[in-house]
């Protein structure tokens, strides 16, 4: 689960994150959080790791009861984004019918 977090910084914390997220690419919040991981001990390689495998112990299984595999969940769904992209592009926005002078 993620939350959003609003700060305020003063112009010289503004300047120096924003100068290294020019410098290095990653966003300003992707630094914020690189941060927090260090200053916290978050980011340790073992505790990701032990982390990523609680996450795939819980997620074990949840696909038990269905009877198609991830492939063909994943072809089933593209298909049907497929169809409803033509349709759209086909007529985005119907034109109302035109009405006869009597």
């Amino acid at each position: 689960m993620s939350h959003r977090l609003q700060i305020t910084l003063d112009d010289d914390q503004y300047e120096a994150l924003s100068g290294e997220s020019a410098r290095t690419g990653a966003s300003m919040a992707e630094i914020v959080r690189q941060v927090v991981e260090a200053r916290f001990g978050l980011g340790s390689t073992q505790k990701r790791a032990d982390r990523f495998r609680q996450a795939l112990t819980e997620a074990a299984g949840t696909w038990s009861d269905r009877s198609d595999d991830g492939l063909g969940y994943q072809q089933r769904i593209r298909a049907s984004l497929s169809a409803r992209s033509v349709r759209s592009v086909r007529s985005p926005h119907p034109k109302p019918a035109r009405r006869r002078a009597v």
